[in-house]
Formats: structure tokens, C-alpha cells, sequence
């Protein structure tokens, strides 16, 4: 993996094998999948999903394979099992073959995650590990060297739905598709010239820190990564990108009427990863051994949010412009969303950075609304209070995949 890695160190993205990657948690990564299925219904948004996965592994497995490369059948199937556990998705094993086969799946980060934190108050009705379905395809075909598409698998057995393990059936789909994602060599043709912010030096010491301690973390024996109070994966951008403005693309064609509705909850799954994925790194033992205590400033946590946002490859969010309780303006050259929507979409009107959005109106809660001092405990419980009644609201005034020169969210 890391021999692998590059990065467009001005603009904070990160890639492996060329294609972008960035770290999430289980709680965005679960409100994200969440958001899929409700915008287009849980069938329809679990195809979704496992195409996203589908195009997202492909791409990335085959240029991996290309890049080392594996000989055997044998070789790339232990290749992309060995990256799916480092990744922090799980444990797979393949029995598989050029007509299909079966998989079986241990402690898939998806499914594994959503009964940690729901299976006590929520019966889910369908599987949630349609990423390793679509991961499971990718690499059936990336080992025989079949065609795009003529592989489809599907999970038939979830830990989140009751089952002891997770089992998923691979078979030949009949048809071929072109496999798509935006690669780097895609986003270097994108980019506008980055920029600097207030506090630069301090953001990016911290950013660069919190990089190397992420380069050393890897899937344990379980095949999880679990850091700074979450569940973390190295998770391909496409996945999400493909995800959000399929199923956006999918709303504005059948309930247009509907879209805003559509864009809100992607927002709030930015939210939710600022609270938790932000909020619980400031507040980790680890950010305290690599940066410092924290005292409850509210500067130390927008600038530490901004730093937490570089090393996660989001993007060079940059602080414009703060006013305590009052306004946070943050500017990127591109984040990952903009990028691949530039790439693949013509020029739109409305910014497309929700996770930036969201992220960044959960930062101005972070920095006002919680006693650092206290070593608060960032709860969904905490998260649902704290949602109520909020007195700010956000909007991303500026954004590359609508013609700007940067993407600019405004929270006041």
C-alpha cells in the first residue's frame, strides 16, 4: 500500500495506485449508506451502492495489480484480500472461480458497525455490506482477468440482519460494462492553483503529523482499524462520489421536488462526520500525545478540525475568516467531492460539497457548544441534543464544480 501512495501534498489529496483515497468513520460511513437508501429505497440504493463499489475496486485493483504485479489467479485474490483488511473493511475469504463461487466475510467494517451501534434498538430488514459486495466482483474479475461487469456478486447472509457470518454469491452477470472513476491523473487536470490561510503553519504541522501516524495504521487481526474512539477505513472517494450524485441524479429525475430534501441529508452526513470523526480525534488520547491537551479554545478546534481534514485527504480547507460565536469561513482550492463532480459532470449551480458543508457547521458546535474541559463524551445521544436547536446555518457560497476558483463554505 504505501509503496503505492502519492499525494498532491498543495492540494491534501491522497491516492493509492492512482486512485484517491480518504479516512472515514463508521458513523459517517453508516449515515452515508443510510442517506442512499432512504433518497432512492433500500433496493435501489443497495445496487447503487454496490456499483459504486463495483467501478470504485476495479479501477483501483487493477491498476494495483498492474503495478506490482501479482501472476497467479491465486496471487491477486490474496493481493485483494490483504488491501481489504488493511483498509480497515473486514476480513475476506474467496472461493472462487472464472464461473463464480461464493465469499464469506468476518467483521466487515459495514455491517460489523452498524450492529455495534444500532443492533441493540433497531432490527435492520436488508444486508449492509454492499461495499464488499461490490469490492468481491471487482476482484473476482481483476484475478481471471474477465471482462468489465460480466461479474456480479450479492450478500445473502449479514451479521447486521442476525446471521452468525456475512456470505455473499458470485456469479456471471451476462453482460460487460466500462468501468469509471476519476482518477488522479484526472483531478491533476481539475485543480485550481491552491492558497494559503489564516494560522497556515500551525494547521499544516498538525496536518502532517497526524499524516504519518495514519500512514502507520492498519487493519488488525480482525481486519478493522479502530483509532481515536472510531472505527476507521481507507475508503476509495469514488465510492462516495459515485454513490451521492447517482442517487441525487436519480431524485432529480423521478421527484425533483425532492432534490433539496436529498441534499440536505447528504449534508447532514458531513455533520455527523465532523462531530464524531473531528470531535473524536481532538478529543483521543492520541491527539493528545501528537499534538496537546486541549484547553477548549475555540480557534484550537477549528484549526485542529482543519488540520484533521488534510490528513484524512479531504482537501486544503483553509480558515478565511472567524468571528467567535458569530461566523467560520473556510476555502479550499477543490475538495473531493467538487473534483469528481468537475470531472464527471458538466458545470452545475449549486456546490456540491456536502460533506463540507456539513463538516464544517458541525466545527462551529465543536468550538462553541461543548466544555472541552470536561472530557465530554461524544455520544449519539450528546449529537442528537446538541442538533436541536442550532444557531447557525450553512452554505457553500462558492464551489469549482459550478465555474468558481475555489469551493468557500460559510457558516453564520
Amino acid at each position: 500500500m504505501n509503496e503505492n501512495l502519492s499525494r498532491l501534498e498543495e492540494h491534501d489529496f491522497s491516492f493509492v495506485a492512482g486512485s484517491p483515497v480518504v479516512h472515514h468513520c463508521h458513523h459517517y460511513n453508516l449515515f452515508f449508506d443510510q442517506t442512499v437508501d432512504d433518497a432512492v429505497g433500500a433496493d435501489r440504493g443497495t445496487k447503487v451502492r454496490t456499483l459504486a463499489a463495483y467501478e470504485a475496486s476495479s479501477q483501483f485493483l487493477n491498476s494495483l495489480i498492474g503495478a506490482i504485479p501479482p501472476t497467479s489467479p491465486e496471487e491477486r485474490i490474496d493481493l485483494a484480500m490483504s488491501v481489504f483488511s488493511a483498509m480497515g473493511h473486514g476480513n475476506l475469504e474467496f472461493n472462487v472461480s472464472p464461473d463464480g463461487g461464493k465469499a464469506v466475510g468476518r467483521n466487515l467494517h459495514y455491517g460489523w458497525a452498524w450492529k455495534e451501534k444500532y443492533g441493540s434498538h433497531i432490527r435492520r430488514q436488508h444486508p449492509a455490506d454492499a461495499f464488499a459486495a461490490g469490492y468481491i466482483a471487482a476482484a473476482t474479475e481483476a484475478a481471471f482477468g474477465l471482462p468489465f461487469g460480466s461479474v456480479e456478486c450479492k450478500e445473502l447472509d449479514c451479521i447486521a440482519v442476525g446471521s452468525e457470518t456475512c456470505t455473499f454469491e458470485v456469479s456471471l452477470s451476462g453482460q460487460t460494462r466500462t468501468a469509471f472513476g476519476v482518477t488522479q491523473e484526472d483531478i491533476l487536470g481539475t485543480l485550481p492553483k491552491s492558497f494559503k490561510g489564516l494560522h497556515e503553519d500551525h494547521i499544516d504541522k498538525v496536518a502532517q503529523g497526524l499524516r504519518e501516524f495514519l500512514a502507520s495504521v492498519r487493519g488488525d487481526s480482525r481486519g478493522l482499524i479502530e483509532a481515536f474512539g472510531v472505527l476507521v477505513t481507507q475508503q476509495f472517494a469514488n465510492y462516495y462520489n459515485h454513490c451521492a450524485n447517482r442517487s441525487l441524479d436519480i431524485i432529480q429525475n423521478e421527484k425533483p421536488e425532492a432534490i433539496e430534501v436529498a441534499r440536505e441529508l447528504f449534508r447532514e452526513s458531513g455533520h455527523q462526520c465532523g462531530f464524531h470523526t473531528f470531535g473524536g480525534i481532538l478529543s483521543s488520547p492520541e491527539w493528545e500525545a501528537l499534538v496537546a491537551p486541549l484547553t477548549g479554545d475555540p480557534t484550537e478546534i477549528i484549526t485542529g478540525s482543519l488540520a484533521i481534514s488534510r490528513a484524512l485527504g479531504f482537501g486544503h480547507w483553509a480558515l478565511e475568516s472567524y468571528e467567535p460565536n458569530k461566523s467560520l469561513i473556510f476555502r479550499s482550492p477543490a475538495t473531493y467531492e467538487s473534483v469528481y463532480r468537475k470531472t464527471a459532470y458538466p458545470i452545475g449551480d449549486a456546490g456540491c460539497c456536502y460533506l463540507y458543508q456539513g463538516a464544517g457547521l458541525a466545527v462551529m458546535q465543536l468550538a462553541h457548544r461543548l466544555d472541552w474541559t470536561s472530557k465530554p463524551q461524544l455520544s449519539n445521544n450528546l449529537y442528537l441534543e446538541l442538533r436541536q436547536g442550532v444557531p447557525w446555518t450553512v452554505n457553500e457560497s462558492h464551489c469549482v464544480s459550478k465555474g468558481n476558483a475555489m469551493c468557500r463554505v460559510v457558516v453564520q
